[in-house]
């Protein structure tokens, strides 16, 4: 963590898992916020000098699948989902949960209010 704001690598992660999670759910349009510039960087222009290429390619896979998929910038400080998500993983013992079961269809409640 650097200042509230998810490191390189937890970005990429959580943008891969998004986006499986929503291919998964059947969902063709989306935008998906990302507060760091890193991160839109690698993705969009494939920028792999420090990124291991096993952690970028099934993004841009994923990006590939016949859907509508727009990124874009967003602060750090407005990204209420992500801040919530850390804030509640730093709270809860998470070391009972498998990370590939982990999945979500819906923001915790805890993380909106």
């Amino acid at each position: 963590m650097y200042w509230g704001c998810l490191t390189l690598d937890t970005e990429l992660w959580d943008i891969y898992e998004g986006l499986i999670t929503t291919w998964s759910m059947r969902i063709r349009n989306l935008v998906v916020e990302v507060d760091s510039l890193d991160a839109i960087g690698v993705v969009q222009q494939g920028l792999l000098g420090r990124i291991s290429l096993a952690l970028v390619r099934p993004i841009v896979d994923m990006l590939n699948h016949s859907w509508s998929v727009k990124i874009q910038h967003i602060f750090c400080e407005g990204n209420r989902l992500a801040r919530g998500m850390t804030k509640l993983a730093s709270t809860e013992d998470l070391s009972v949960f498998v990370p590939s079961e982990m999945r979500f269809t819906a923001p915790p409640l805890d993380v909106l209010n």
